[in-house]
């Protein structure tokens, strides 16, 4: 089973109302580290795993400094997973670093096929050490658009069509809509004092942003 450790990074989010890909896309080209496309955009799907009491949902909201996501994730169809990966997120305030695990025997399975999906979370539980037993809590799902700076060193991400689907007790068979737009700007962590010198072309406060803490809320799965 391959493991493929990231080394750590930080990463500084800023939630913005609407969509405004465009105007930020315009903003990130001609700040200081002119960013320009790296990839072409794609939909980024994720399923979200935590315990029946939900510990990680509430280790964030607590502040626990130490804490960690579950999910699986795949990109381009999001009824059908595409080469899907276990992402186990280590997060320290804004550091952090992911262990992968591919999942590719589950390759093509539809989420809407109950018994193949109750296999994978059943696989996941099996082989993965969890204090606790996992399950799939939310789903979410969005458009990114890819960038990197012009020495490469820092690299950015805007997120629109942001939709989040219930898993806990039952399955919905529709999505719930967040008319927000997220911007992550991702660099490795000896990068920091670098970054904060040049950041000042986001003119909006630095927010904590979880998709999967938005969309457990989004759905009703915790009472805040």
């Amino acid at each position: 089973m391959k493991n493929i450790q990231k080394k750590s990074r930080h990463e500084r989010k800023f939630v913005f109302s609407g969509n405004i890909k465009l105007s930020l896309f315009n903003i990130l080209t001609k700040s200081n580290f002119s960013f320009r496309e790296h990839y072409l955009p794609r939909n980024v799907n994720s399923i979200y795993f935590d315990t029946k009491n939900l510990k990680y949902i509430r280790d964030n909201l607590y502040g626990i400094s130490n804490r960690k996501k579950v999910r699986v994730r795949w990109y381009g169809d999001s009824e059908r997973l595409n080469n899907p990966v276990l992402e186990i997120k280590i997060k320290s305030n804004f550091e952090s670093y992911k262990k992968n695990f591919s999942l590719k025997k589950f390759n093509g399975t539809n989420i809407h096929d109950f018994d193949s999906m109750n296999k994978l979370y059943k696989y996941i539980n099996q082989n993965f050490t969890f204090s606790e037993f996992l399950v799939p809590i939310c789903s979410v799902n969005y458009k990114r658009i890819y960038l990197v700076s012009s020495n490469n060193l820092v690299r950015a991400t805007i997120d629109t069509n942001i939709r989040y689907k219930k898993y806990m007790n039952f399955q919905e068979d529709f999505y719930r809509h967040h008319s927000k737009t997220v911007l992550e700007i991702k660099y490795d962590t000896v990068l920091d004092n670098y970054v904060r010198k040049n950041i000042d072309f986001i003119k909006s406060r630095l927010s904590k942003n979880s998709k999967y803490i938005n969309g457990a809320m989004f759905t009703s799965q915790i009472g805040i």
